[in-house]
């Protein structure tokens, strides 16, 4: 892939984000706040398109935040957050190799 179509696509990607941004952040927020748990990996990628492993830690931390939790329950949640993006990279690098996930 040259440079320029990987700029292009970055270009993309951060448009996606910021249209879904201004769209969906409210009533996101609010399900969040509703289900008193913040955003799973696979829901800051698929429906706000975060790409970015740290963008995806700030609005996480941000969201968690906002749930008014006491320290140690958001240091849990940041652990049980940190063990599903690890899972979410293990799980998207099998897609496409000789060890594909199961599919139930």
């Amino acid at each position: 892939m040259s440079g320029s179509e990987t700029y292009r696509r970055a270009v993309e990607d951060v448009g996606r984000f910021l249209s879904r941004l201004h769209l969906d952040w409210t009533p996101f927020s609010n399900e969040c706040c509703s289900r008193a748990l913040p955003p799973l990996v696979i829901e800051l990628e698929d429906r706000m398109g975060v790409l970015s492993p740290t963008l995806q830690g700030v609005v996480f931390t941000a969201t968690r935040r906002n749930l008014g939790l006491n320290e140690e329950a958001g240091k849990r949640m940041e652990d049980l957050f940190l063990q599903d993006r690890k899972g979410h990279r293990e799980f998207a690098a099998r897609v496409n190799s000789g060890r594909p996930p199961a599919v139930s």
